[in-house]
């Protein structure tokens, strides 16, 4: 059970909790994310399994969702955009149009690293399916000439455009 301060309003109580939900996530062994039980998979697969770590990249991206939890009133107001925008299209669209949810799969220095590449590699062409607002896309494109890119939410559409993605 959770010990926290005698607080009466929930939304005081909710807040502390977050808080502290928060503060754990900054303070944990984040490698412990990238850590498999090889021991207990078919050899075959741990044989295959690639140990990545928390690169800078990651730690840049991970920054920078801890910082956008920490605006309140943008938070507060994204949610209740969000839950009025929902009415008339999806949580996708909706997220996309206020410029939020972005994902991160990799990061460039971890692409390589699965592709048993140096950093110098370079490709024709990259395409990505389901691209969302093209945040994953952008840690790749730099290693293709052409990238191409599909979605089928029109809001994301609309933000893989502003990105200049075809």
């Amino acid at each position: 059970m959770s010990v926290y301060p005698q607080l009466r309003s929930p939304l005081a109580r909710a807040l502390y909790v977050r808080m502290q939900h928060d503060q754990e996530l900054k303070n944990c062994d984040k490698s412990l994310w990238y850590s498999v039980e090889t021991d207990i998979i078919e050899p075959e697969l741990s044989g295959r399994f690639l140990q990545c770590s928390v690169d800078g990249s990651t730690s840049e991206f991970l920054q920078k969702c801890f910082d956008k939890s920490d605006w309140f009133f943008t938070q507060m107001m994204h949610a209740l955009f969000k839950s009025v925008l929902c009415w008339f299209m999806s949580s996708t669209s909706a997220n996309g149009l206020l410029a939020r949810g972005s994902m991160f799969v990799l990061s460039g220095q971890q692409f390589t690293q699965l592709l048993g590449v140096d950093s110098a590699w370079h490709a024709t062409s990259l395409l990505d399916l389901g691209a969302g607002d093209g945040e994953v896309t952008q840690n790749f494109a730099s290693y293709f000439s052409d990238v191409y890119c599909t979605e089928a939410s029109s809001t994301m559409q609309w933000r893989l455009g502003q990105r200049g993605y075809k």
